[in-house]
């Protein structure tokens, strides 16, 4: 009876939640500028709204403080649930034994930002299941990669989480974050608060990217305009070594579908590539399945 309770209670908590960052989501629509300035260069969903609690957070200390609770900002990057981050338990105990084995490594992720945590029975701990997301793509890289790694690029790189969680997991020596100048600057403001064993910079397209061991993109790749997702190719991710990328466009059954797998269509009126064409460009490209699923359509591309 208990145990009920405890879950009716939870998945209330859960829905007042909802209700209460519809509203605000609502009411900071109709105050601030709803669309970014140079959209052209920035993935879907990207907006002025977005924009303005990334500076907040960047220049506004308190606000820094809980700026993963904020509604907008978990819109984008903190929405992941209680039971998906259970799933990604359940798949990293499968897969990886290890990394659930070495928590105290990782849970500094949520060190900043104050994120929704959630109480896990079997890790007997609180965690944010943003971090055991990034803990999931540890444990893939791991598995596929091995974790020895000279150069690793970052496509779309929120507050820096996922590089926090690889530092910690993986031996890298030097990592390059790739992501819109606001956010740059929220992933400098993060990261100086942590003890980080490998160097890191922020990407730049003008810079000849070299000697690439692995590129990774949790989904930013693929909410790229076509435009920016074929610079992308041509000058950084076809001289990778390896890659992996979550997806969430480029097959008919994605998310971000409504013109995209039509490869006759002109540029211009295209808003993502289709997994085809992508593999055309990366002939050694290939799916695999994202599990959990967090999205209809939802894969990996790996090489």
């Amino acid at each position: 009876m208990k145990k009920l309770r405890k879950h009716n209670i939870s998945k209330f908590s859960e829905i007042l939640r909802y209700i209460y960052e519809k509203f605000y989501l609502v009411i900071y629509k109709i105050i601030f500028q709803k669309k970014y300035l140079d959209s052209k260069n920035a993935s879907e969903g990207i907006d002025g709204i977005y924009i303005k609690v990334l500076k907040r957070a960047i220049y506004e200390e308190n606000f820094f403080k809980n700026f993963k609770r904020n509604p907008v900002y978990r819109r984008m990057l903190e929405h992941i649930t209680y039971r998906q981050g259970l799933e990604y338990i359940y798949e990293i105990k499968k897969n990886n034994l290890e990394i659930l084995n070495s928590l105290d490594k990782f849970i500094i992720n949520d060190n900043t930002g104050n994120p929704i945590k959630f109480y896990y029975k079997d890790l007997a701990l609180s965690i944010s299941p943003t971090t055991l997301s990034y803990l999931k793509v540890l444990c893939d890289i791991k598995n596929n990669f091995g974790e020895r790694f000279k150069n690793i690029i970052e496509l779309g790189c929120g507050y820096g989480g996922q590089y926090i969680i690889l530092d910690k997991g993986l031996r890298i020596e030097n990592y390059t974050l790739f992501d819109l100048p606001e956010v740059n600057l929220l992933i400098k403001k993060n990261l100086i608060n942590f003890n980080l064993s490998s160097e890191y910079n922020i990407g730049n397209l003008e810079n000849n990217y070299q000697d690439i061991d692995l590129l990774i993109s949790n989904y930013a790749f693929s909410e790229f305009p076509v435009n920016l997702q074929r610079k992308f190719l041509k000058k950084i991710i076809m001289k990778c070594k390896h890659g992996y990328m979550i997806m969430n466009s480029g097959l008919d059954i994605s998310d971000l579908k409504t013109k995209q797998s039509e490869e006759n269509l002109p540029e211009e009126y295209k808003n993502h590539l289709s997994f085809s064409e992508i593999k055309k460009i990366i002939p050694t490209c290939r799916i695999i399945d994202e599990i959990p699923l967090t999205g209809k359509g939802n894969y990996i591309i790996i090489w």
